[in-house]
């Protein structure tokens, strides 16, 4: 999180570090890459290359992750509204998910709240189980820890009632 961080990582990427025994794959690159993306030391053409470097479905996936993790608003906006389209693979689904939720400042999706309680009851009814439990626990605003999000997450089971038994219990275990 901090620069001096952002530093090693990078320099971890770029090979101009190293640590003992640790080998850059391709999975622990991504990582970098997304860690390095989250910290705004990402561009859009340095994911578009890295990308470029890695055609495979894993590299395709790791890049949503890396491209949703970059800390402006507008990406955030970007990531959710895929995340809600439904037009994503699983993986790539879960991939955008995780990146949505790697900030170092919370208050870039602190704004979601209501758009996820608007938008899960049709998203559990309308999408694949696992594509809607990923949107439920995902998306669950777990980064705001505050009694509204609390009250937000009960008011919604109470309108909810008995229905849908699934999403009441990922729900009640997103609010613990």
């Amino acid at each position: 999180r901090t620069e001096a961080q952002l530093d090693a990582v990078a320099a971890l990427l770029e090979g101009s570090a190293s640590l003992p025994g640790l080998e850059v794959d391709t999975d622990l690159r991504w990582s970098l890459i997304s860690a390095l993306s989250a910290g705004g030391r990402q561009s859009p053409q340095q994911l578009q290359a890295a990308l470029g470097s890695d055609s495979t479905a894993k590299g395709k996936s790791s890049w949503y992750t890396a491209q949703a993790a970059r800390p402006t608003a507008e990406a955030k906006a970007e990531a959710f509204e895929q995340i809600l389209s439904g037009t994503l693979s699983n993986d790539n689904h879960g991939a955008v998910i995780a990146g949505f939720n790697m900030v170092h400042d919370p208050q870039l999706i602190s704004g979601y709240t209501e758009r996820y309680f608007a938008s899960i009851l049709k998203k559990w009814t309308g999408l694949s189980h696992e594509m809607a439990k990923q949107i439920v626990v995902g998306l669950y605003p777990s980064q705001e820890v505050s009694q509204a999000t609390i009250e937000r997450t009960d008011q919604f089971l109470q309108e909810l009632g008995e229905q849908h038994p699934a999403l009441r219990r990922l729900l009640l275990e997103s609010r613990a």
